[in-house]
């Protein structure tokens, strides 16, 4: 684990956006969702969705829905069919029916192209 980790750094000072996702991912595995949230914004910041989704999952869990729900929104823009599918749940749970079958056909489109 060391070494891959260390060959993600490497990746990562280089500018490669999935190697800085990866890292995000070995900390939150880890347990160290500072740094994890941290490895996820630099990637977010250079337009990695999943890094985004991922950051929207991380404030959902601890029970910041505004600002998960805003990451999903903009992964969802980039095309993330997740994120489009957490928010269509985020809005069924508020009430929201109408979003939500508005999202989940988006989701279903997604999935048939």
């Amino acid at each position: 684990l060391q070494r891959s980790q260390a060959l993600y750094e490497k990746a990562r000072r280089g500018g490669h956006l999935d190697a800085t996702d990866s890292l995000g991912g070995i900390h939150s595995e880890q347990g160290g969702l500072l740094k994890a949230q941290n490895f996820w914004e630099e990637a977010r910041r250079g337009g990695h969705l999943d890094a985004t989704f991922k950051l929207g999952v991380l404030y959902e869990q601890h029970c910041d829905l505004e600002k998960a729900q805003e990451l999903w929104e903009e992964a969802r823009r980039g095309g993330h069919v997740h994120a489009t599918q957490y928010l269509g749940v985020l809005y069924q749970v508020q009430g929201n029916v109408v979003k939500a079958e508005e999202l989940y056909k988006e989701v279903r489109r997604a999935e048939r192209s």
